[in-house]
């Protein structure tokens, strides 16, 4: 599902295993996702927000909890980052990664918003439990 599509680009920028996301690591995230272009100062004080381990990088329910914002926020910049990271066949369906609609045609952007948004919440979920 997707927690797992998450979990794996989690895990795809945690270059030292360490189960957090350190800025570099962050960056190169980020990087990967828009063309190159890192966040700013600004940005990168908004990150304290999310859940964050000892040592102040961001853990996998933080970088769920970022994904949540944006894809409540930007459902589209969710699509993207998922397209820009190999991703290209989950952006055809209808919000429902893994799935697809009975029609076999797009769904609304409404319910795109709506699926990536249920999703996000289950794996925030997932996290918590673990």
């Amino acid at each position: 599902g997707f927690e797992v599509v998450l979990t794996e680009i989690f895990s795809r920028f945690d270059a030292d295993g360490d189960g957090s996301l350190s800025v570099p690591e962050l960056q190169a995230f980020v990087r990967a996702c828009n063309g190159g272009e890192e966040m700013d100062e600004d940005e990168l004080s908004q990150l304290s927000a999310f859940h964050v381990d000892a040592k102040g990088q961001m853990t996998r329910r933080g970088f769920f909890e970022m994904m949540h914002l944006q894809t409540m926020a930007r459902p589209e910049d969710s699509w993207a980052d998922l397209k820009a990271l190999g991703y290209k066949g989950l952006t055809q369906m209808s919000g429902r990664p893994g799935g697809s609609t009975s029609s076999g045609e797009a769904g609304t952007p409404h319910d795109v918003q709506f699926n990536l948004d249920e999703r996000l919440a289950m794996c925030l979920q997932h996290a918590e439990d673990a």
